[in-house]
């Protein structure tokens, strides 16, 4: 078919769920690593564009079979290219939450993260944690925010610049990120890394600049 890719793909050896287990028809994951192209059948694009949400509605493993299989077919709008830094081993390894943090830093034109910007990064999972390398890379200042002091030393070895206790300031540590950014008065972060949603979203907001970024990642 026109615009697909014939891919294979590796095989964990997973079959249990968080709900039970994972049973036929579908197929879960959404991570994946394309070892085999069949490049006659792949359209042919100048340069690389992201994905519109008429190609990402149906998500992988949820709306659509995922990766946790030995062979697929999926739309060449549902891949990106590999490091050319990383043969296929390392490469492997690379989850979405990667491209996802990605994504969040540079994907608006115009507003990507760099040397001048103060960027809010909330808890130490996958994609906060890969949000916090790739600010750090490019020169950002950073705030991640943390439940426990032992992970917030962890944190400091990875250059955030500043980090945020959550549990002792609960319903403020929004105004305390702001407070931490440029005076006068702190002016706020420019880009928030919310994967939190409706629950914390209420921090983020008193947390972002006046014409800030606040990126909800569910």
């Amino acid at each position: 078919m026109p615009g697909s890719h014939n891919a294979i793909f590796l095989q964990p050896h997973i079959v249990q769920g968080v709900n039970g287990p994972i049973t036929s028809p579908a197929t879960p994951g959404c991570d994946r690593i394309l070892t085999h192209v069949a490049p006659k059948l792949v359209e042919s694009h100048e340069d690389d564009a992201f994905a519109g949400v008429a190609n990402t509605i149906s998500c992988l493993g949820l709306g659509s079979d995922g990766t946790l299989r030995s062979h697929g077919i999926f739309s060449e709008a549902g891949f990106v290219h590999a490091p050319k830094s990383l043969d296929w081993l390392p490469a492997a390894t690379l989850t979405c939450t990667w491209t996802t943090a990605w994504n969040a830093l540079f994907g608006l034109k115009d507003r990507e993260a760099g040397p001048d910007l103060w960027v809010l990064v909330q808890g130490t999972g996958g994609v906060s944690m890969a949000a916090l390398q790739l600010a750090v890379a490019v020169g950002a200042s950073v705030i991640v925010t943390t439940s426990s002091d032992e992970k917030g030393a962890r944190l400091k070895t990875l250059d955030a610049t500043h980090v945020l206790n959550y549990q002792t300031h609960p319903e403020t540590w929004g105004e305390d990120a702001r407070a931490l950014t440029p005076t006068p008065g702190g002016k706020g972060v420019d880009v928030v890394i919310d994967v939190g949603g409706n629950e914390i979203l209420p921090e983020s907001l008193a947390a972002v600049r006046v014409d800030g970024i606040v990126l909800v990642i569910d």
